[in-house]
This record gives C-alpha cells, sequence and structure tokens, in this order.
C-alpha cells in the first residue's frame, strides 16, 4: 500500500493452482522479527487471484498499530496445483 503499511500479492493466470499458503516476514524497529501467514483457495476459473491487504502490524476491531521501520519483507508462497505438486518461491518485496 502507498503507506507502507500493508501488502498484497497478486497472480495472474493461475492456470492449475488449486490453493496457496503464503507467509510474509520482515524486520521491524529494532531488528524485531515479525510476519503474518494465510491461505487462498483458487477457483480454477479465476483469471486473476488476489489477497486483501495485510497489516505489518497488529489488528484488533477495527484498530490496528502498525510496526515502525520496517525493512526486509519477503513474501514465501507455497503452490499447490491440481495434480497435486507442490511448489514454493520467494521474494522480497520493495516498499
Amino acid at each position: 500500500r502507498s503507506d507502507g503499511r500493508a501488502v498484497k500479492f497478486t497472480i495472474k493466470n493461475p492456470q492449475g493452482i488449486v490453493s496457496i499458503d503464503y507467509e510474509i516476514s520482515y524486520l521491524a524497529k529494532g531488528d524485531i522479527p515479525r510476519g503474518a501467514i494465510g491461505h487462498v483457495d483458487v477457483d480454477l476459473s479465476d483469471k486473476t487471484v488476489s489477497t486483501n491487504y495485510i497489516d505489518l502490524g497488529t489488528c484488533s476491531s477495527g484498530k490496528c498499530k502498525y510496526d515502525e521501520e520496517v525493512t526486509q519483507v519477503k513474501l514465501l508462497l507455497k503452490i499447490v496445483k491440481d495434480d497435486g505438486k507442490t511448489y514454493s518461491t520467494e521474494t522480497t518485496l520493495d516498499l
């Protein structure tokens, strides 16, 4: 997101993908390791798959305390295809 307080990812043409597990890891102020995990089920007819924004901080009851000085944001995807095979990929995100 333009304010650097949340991220999301989009996969175009997810042909053959049935599910995606993701892990976002990063360092917050003071080099404190933080992160988030999640799961997305994919409909085989989807032309794109996208998550909602994933907050870089802690949220409860609609109020968020965002982490400060976020660095080294990484996204790890575990992709399950319709043939049962599992693939993984990792990338570093720019904020």
